[in-house]
């Protein structure tokens, strides 16, 4: 009785089964055929593809079943309820014996493609690990980079692009000349600060000097002073020895005179002589009086040309300290007028420098912002360049 249900079920099996369009045989031939497939590995293609076939034909065989089962239950809807049962059995059926082997053959390729994935992303994971390598070498030796290249200097660059895609020997070759114009850039910047040493060594030197020259023309003035001091008290000494010995000599004189009047009734003759004698005298007197007198005014005369010409000195020389302070003064102020100018100009390099530019996808659209990159950069360079040797105008 079993074996006569056993029987009626196949054969209503064979039956539906031949409503879905495929026979028990096809079943155990596809269960045959596929089920043993698998992929011996990564490099095994036509391990993948026969795979990749038979699943997809089995695929297309469950979606064709999944799609009769759906027209016949549709269909069958009105008729009795153990027919629509007995489709549904035979669809759980053929879809227990079908999705096994798809699933077999779906894992097989999901275990490659998920392989195949691993691998792509390790690889971008250290293309991109040596890429970041690079840029952050470049970066640590200085360059300058502008979203399109790497420079060090107007002359020397290498384009992001090729910093990415250039062979270690390109790259090693190109950071090998970075680092011989790093070496050139520091002996020049080494070169200007020993200039601006010396320079400031120049002025230290000039300032001892203006300092010693003030120094020295205190002491001249000094001296000067002491000079004419001592000129006047030369002349006052002069001028006091005259005054006595012109008290001296009007003394003499009343003296003599005051005898001759005594003597000028006893002997007319001895006071005419004495007179005479007297008047000679007198002239001598004179004569010596006009002497000392044409000596104090050469003496007033050398002096008053000696203190002119050193307040004629003493002025070119405070006149001359006087015009240097003023041109440093000058140089200094107009340092400082073009100093917010320069300091301008230096920041809008550096703007320039800083510019974001579009991102584009065309080539020409690239080649376009490669070309405007470069003038820019050059443009911003100049102006530093043109900044720094740049002296405010007289």
């Amino acid at each position: 009785m079993a074996k006569k249900k056993a029987d009626l079920a196949l054969e209503t099996i064979d039956t539906e089964l031949a409503i879905f369009d495929v026979t028990r045989q096809r079943l155990e031939e596809m269960k045959n055929e596929f089920l043993p497939l698998t992929i011996a590995g990564i490099e095994d293609k036509e391990g993948y593809k026969k795979v990749h076939d038979a699943r997809m034909l089995v695929k297309s065989t469950r979606i064709k079943v999944e799609k009769n089962g759906a027209d016949l239950r549709r269909k069958k809807r009105a008729e009795i309820e153990d027919y629509i049962n007995k489709v549904f059995e035979v669809e759980k059926y053929i879809l227990g014996e079908v999705c096994p082997v798809e699933d077999h053959l779906t894992a097989q390729e999901k275990a490659i493609d998920d392989e195949k994935a691993r691998i792509k992303k390790e690889t971008e994971e250290r293309e991109t690990a040596r890429i970041e390598a690079r840029i952050g070498y470049l970066i640590g030796l200085g360059a300058q980079f502008d979203n399109v290249k790497f420079s060090f200097g107007e002359d020397l660059y290498m384009f992001a692009i090729d910093v990415r895609a250039c062979s270690e020997e390109r790259f090693n070759d190109f950071v090998a000349k970075a680092k011989e114009r790093i070496k050139i850039i520091q002996a020049e910047l080494e070169a200007a600060k020993k200039a601006e040493e010396e320079e400031k060594a120049r002025l230290a030197k000039i300032a001892a000097e203006q300092e010693a020259e003030r120094i020295r023309l205190e002491a001249i003035a000094k001296e000067q002073a002491e000079r004419e001091a001592k000129i006047k008290a030369d002349q006052d000494a002069a001028a006091r020895k005259l005054w006595e010995e012109k008290q001296e000599a009007e003394n003499k004189l009343r003296e003599e005179r005051e005898a001759a009047e005594k003597k000028i009734r006893e002997d007319r003759e001895a006071l005419e002589a004495e007179k005479r004698a007297l008047e000679k005298k007198r002239e001598e007197e004179e004569e010596k009086k006009a002497q000392l007198l044409a000596v104090e005014q050469a003496s007033k005369k050398a002096a008053e040309q000696a203190r002119i010409e050193a307040e004629a000195k003493i002025k070119a020389e405070a006149e001359e300290k006087a015009r240097i302070e003023a041109e440093i003064k000058e140089r200094e102020e107009r340092e400082a007028a073009a100093r917010p100018d320069r300091e301008k100009l230096l920041q809008f390099a550096t703007d320039l420098d800083l510019l974001k530019y579009p991102e584009v996808t065309t080539e020409t659209g690239q080649k376009i912002i490669l070309f405007a990159a470069d003038t820019i950069g050059r443009l911003a360079k100049k102006i530093r360049r043109e900044s720094a040797a740049w002296e405010a105008p007289a």
